[in-house]
């Protein structure tokens, strides 16, 4: 599944201010994406838009059969958001059932997914971030910051996304959490799925990055490999 990005444009206040201008670009799939850039460069504005949780002010998102533009409206927009999940960077925000267990399945619940398909995946999923059967019945609250991360990314996979989006996941983290976390997303990707990392870290960018988009005051500043980024002295 291929992500197409076309003149992307998303303003505030009314046109008098935009977070990302006239971006074009296109993700493959089962690509290992990373989007770098300082704080306030339409990094996180960006991926909202390729799901929909924002909408353009101008310009066109592609995904499969759908078109995400302004004043358009989405036809069956649930199956949009089950193509492309989001963790975002701070994932307390994403968790709120009394246990992990329930936090998991909300997702597929929402989805509709039926009670045989249910049956045994909060577990599955665990199993995939590196968390065993012992954490189903805890509280998410209970959770160190990584394991709260890890719980986070398991509900997003439990509804099969094709693309997996990851907003800043090892910040925060100690070395050895942080690599971990990566090499979950590694193995993920050799799985199959899409991978779009937003990070800082541009030593994650040149070790697991197929491609790199670079944002700058609101624009696409760059879009290269990431071997050619670290060689372009003025990037």
């Amino acid at each position: 599944m291929n992500i197409k990005v076309t003149n992307l444009s998303y303003s505030y206040n009314n046109g008098k201010s935009f977070a990302i201008k006239d971006v074009s670009t296109e993700i493959f799939d089962g690509e290992f994406v990373s989007i770098v850039g300082h704080t306030g460069s339409g990094k996180s504005t960006f991926i909202q838009n390729l799901n929909a949780l924002l909408v353009p002010t101008n310009g066109t998102v592609t995904v499969d059969e759908f078109t995400i533009e302004n004043k358009l409206k989405i036809k069956n927009i649930k199956q949009l958001r089950k193509k492309i999940g989001i963790v975002f960077q701070f994932p307390e925000y994403q968790l709120f059932e009394e246990t992990i267990e329930k936090d998991i399945l909300f997702g597929p619940k929402n989805f509709l997914m039926n009670k045989e398909e249910l049956e045994g995946l909060a577990s599955k999923v665990l199993n995939v971030v590196g968390l065993d059967d012992s954490f189903l019945q805890k509280s998410p609250f209970e959770l160190s910051g990584g394991e709260k991360r890890r719980v986070a990314i398991a509900g997003i996979l439990a509804f099969d996304p094709e693309v997996l989006i990851v907003d800043e996941p090892t910040a925060g983290l100690d070395p050895i959490s942080a690599n971990n976390m990566m090499e979950l997303f590694k193995k993920l990707n050799e799985m199959g799925k899409t991978i779009i990392l937003v990070t800082h870290n541009m030593d994650h960018v040149l070790q697991y990055s197929d491609r790199v988009l670079v944002f700058k005051d609101a624009t696409l500043h760059k879009n290269a490999r990431p071997i050619d980024l670290f060689n372009d002295f003025d990037a």
